[in-house]
């Protein structure tokens, strides 16, 4: 069953990542649009977040897919410890760019630029992602990710050690945190859906807001049989 997902999930991965891209893209056009118009552009800015965060995610998940799809086919122990450098290679390089390993990066973190999403704090979830970004953000080792990336760092060999790491790693440790990872992309898919739902809400009631005048106006015309007046609100 897992095989068959994950090829599913691979089959998939590279049409969604250009669709995210795509979507960002278009935000970007928006934004260069109405800036150049001196036109309020910050609700096109918010959004432009939510596809760099939804983007973020996918190449964290395909990612740890196809780490999952190299231990499932590995020979050997040895094999499978690689697939698991390679995917604490993911989770050090993903979690950084969302959430910072510390705070003069999570001020530049994509997670910081949803913060500014007015309907972000009504959503109680955010909370629970955030805690546990907090939370897997606080035991990342940069040592450990430069030794599971370089085989020579300057004069020294990392060959030796890299394979006594291999050797030696716990692979039911492992799994569980690649599925609390995969857990976390799957709880910020659901966070997004909540809060791209809260945005179009707020939209709409502010579209309703502003259309109040024409509606009146709409009604009087249809009072007074000014079918001109009725025919230049409708359109």
């Amino acid at each position: 069953k897992l095989n068959v997902v994950i090829a599913e999930q691979i089959a998939n991965s590279w049409e969604n990542i250009e669709s995210h891209k795509k979507n960002y893209t278009i935000c970007e056009k928006a934004i260069e649009y109405f800036r150049d118009k001196q036109a309020d552009y910050s609700r096109f800015t918010q959004i432009r977040a939510l596809e760099e965060l939804r983007w973020e995610v996918s190449f964290m998940q395909y990612d740890l897919a196809c780490s999952m799809n190299t231990y499932l086919k590995a020979d050997s122990n040895a094999e499978r410890s690689i697939s698991f450098m390679r995917a604490y290679r993911i989770e050090t390089s993903a979690l950084s760019h969302l959430y910072g390993y510390n705070d003069k990066y999570r001020e530049k973190s994509i997670w910081n630029k949803i913060r500014t999403v007015p309907e972000f704090n009504a959503i109680q979830l955010s909370n629970e992602i955030e805690d546990e970004l907090k939370s897997m953000t606080s035991h990342l080792d940069l040592t450990k990710r430069n030794l599971y990336t370089h085989y020579r760092e300057d004069a020294k060999l990392n060959i030796s050690e890299r394979w006594q790491c291999a050797n030696g790693m716990n692979h039911p440790k492992e799994l569980m945190q690649m599925l609390r990872l995969v857990t976390l992309c799957k709880k910020i898919d659901h966070f997004l859906v909540l809060l791209i739902s809260s945005i179009r809400l707020t939209e709409k009631r502010k579209n309703y807001e502003m259309l109040k005048p024409i509606r009146k106006i709409k009604e009087l015309a249809y009072k007074y049989n000014q079918q001109e007046i009725v025919e230049m609100s409708e359109r």
